[in-house]
C-alpha cells in the first residue's frame, strides 16, 4: 500500500483514488467498531478533505507536457494527500481498523 501511495510515477488521480479507497474501508469498518465522537469527527473531516482534493484535481496535472504549469498545484494536492494519509493511518492504527489483507480482498493485489 505504501509503495503505491509514494510511487513517484503514480498519477495524482491514482493516489487520490487509493486514499479514497482506504477511507471507504476505514469508514465501513469503523461504523461496525464504533468510534468516539472525536474520531468520528476526524473521519468526517477526512471525507471532506478527499472531496476537496478530488474537486481540485484536473487531468492536466498528470500530463508530463505541462509539468511546469502544474507543479505548484500538484505539490499542493500531494501535501493535502500527505496530511489525509497521516490522519487515516493514525486512526487505523489507533483502532486496529483495517489490514493489508482487507485491501487486497476488496481491490486486489495490484494495489499493494
Amino acid at each position: 500500500m505504501r509503495s503505491q501511495i509514494y510511487n513517484i510515477d503514480a498519477s495524482l488521480r491514482a493516489k487520490i483514488s487509493l486514499v479514497a479507497l482506504i477511507y471507504t474501508i476505514t469508514a465501513a469498518v469503523s461504523e461496525k467498531e464504533g468510534l468516539n465522537k472525536d474520531d468520528q469527527k476526524l473521519l468526517e473531516d477526512i471525507k471532506k478533505d478527499i472531496s476537496t482534493v478530488r474537486g481540485t484535481y484536473e487531468p492536466i496535472l498528470d500530463d508530463p507536457e505541462y509539468v511546469q504549469l502544474s507543479d505548484e498545484r500538484r505539490k499542493a494536492i500531494e501535501e493535502s494527500l500527505d496530511i489525509t494519509r497521516l490522519q487515516l493511518m493514525t486512526l487505523i492504527h489507533k483502532h486496529e481498523l483495517i489490514t493489508e489483507s482487507m485491501i487486497k480482498e476488496i481491490q486486489g493485489s495490484r494495489w499493494l
